[in-house]
């Protein structure tokens, strides 16, 4: 089911694209929202942090490839609902571990997979040869957006 892409349509079309992965994030996100309380950002922390528990708010930054901020603010938000739990380092009493409650581990069971997740599951079914074409022509995409100095 492809569509012939020239330059009169090119715009139009891979807008199109993008603003369809743009409406599916909100719609799962919403969903996530109405129906257990979360976002899917948060519930995308929330697992990470139930396979890397315990964990800090520096690790999560790192391998989530999110601000500290934006992370802190997830966290609290987790925190205030209980979902998952924070103590003080055992060797560094400054840093704070966190890891995952029995609350958080209801959500995570209950939660759909959607989003980034799905997209991860889905991007590991496939062969190396379109991994590869999949993100050359997101880099590509990220040139021509003038984003190529934004770093993760």
């Amino acid at each position: 089911m492809s569509v012939k892409v020239n330059r009169g349509n090119a715009y139009t079309l891979i807008r199109g694209q993008i603003r369809k992965i743009e409406r599916a994030a909100q719609r799962y996100s919403q969903e996530l929202q109405q129906k257990h309380g979360i976002t899917g950002p948060q519930l995308g922390v929330l697992r990470h942090i139930a396979q890397n528990s315990p964990t800090t708010l520096t690790d999560l930054s790192s391998t989530l490839k999110l601000h500290i901020t934006t992370v802190d603010s997830f966290i609290e938000k987790l925190h205030k609902r209980k979902l998952i739990r924070k103590r003080r380092g055992r060797d560094d009493k400054r840093s704070v571990e966190i890891s995952i409650s029995e609350a958080g581990q209801k959500i995570l069971k209950t939660a759909p997979v959607g989003g980034f997740m799905k997209l991860n599951d889905n991007l590991e079914k496939l062969p190396e040869k379109e991994l590869q074409k999949i993100y050359d022509a997101l880099e590509k995409l990220v040139e021509l957006y003038g984003a190529s100095d934004i770093q993760f």
